[in-house]
């Protein structure tokens, strides 16, 4: 069996009806409901606190799916197309997997660092990733300035 149909088989396990919108469209899981279903799901994400248990996370958990072949592959690529190709792949598995569109520890993280979209952590995350696999550093407050010059020149801060 396919490691998706073994990730679908799981993610589907003990679901009842309209537990997913995946199931019915019209019903969406209350936010407590949503955040068990989310711990059940991927316990090891609820132990994801910042970004170096972050960074720890994404090694167990994607290198295995993906292989090492595949890690050798991101790191190896210059890090804007990396991480630009990575964005609707590993990204939004992170994203949905680390729980960044909801409260946690690890959103609340970010959100103390003033960085607030899903999408603008994941790709912290996974610049970091990369740079971790290339030796380098992580320079986190140039990556966060860069975020909130884009969301000031998009009107988004005041």
């Amino acid at each position: 069996m396919s490691w998706i149909k073994k990730m679908w088989k799981k993610y589907m396990a003990g679901a009842k009806a309209n537990d997913f919108p995946i199931k019915d469209y019209g019903v969406l899981p209350s936010p407590k409901k949503a955040k068990e279903i989310h711990e059940s799901l991927h316990p090891d994400s609820c132990k994801v606190k910042d970004i170096d248990s972050a960074l720890d996370f994404i090694a167990k958990r994607h290198i295995g799916l993906d292989g090492l072949i595949g890690a050798v592959g991101f790191a190896k690529t210059d890090e804007s197309s990396a991480i630009a190709r990575s964005h609707h792949g590993i990204g939004r598995t992170l994203r949905n997997e680390l729980g960044l569109w909801q409260e946690n520890e690890l959103t609340k993280f970010f959100n103390n660092l003033d960085i607030e979209h899903a999408d603008d952590m994941s790709g912290i995350l996974l610049t970091c990733f990369h740079r971790k696999l290339n030796g380098k550093d992580f320079a986190l407050d140039g990556q966060i300035e860069e975020y909130k010059k884009f969301w000031k020149e998009q009107g988004e801060e005041e």
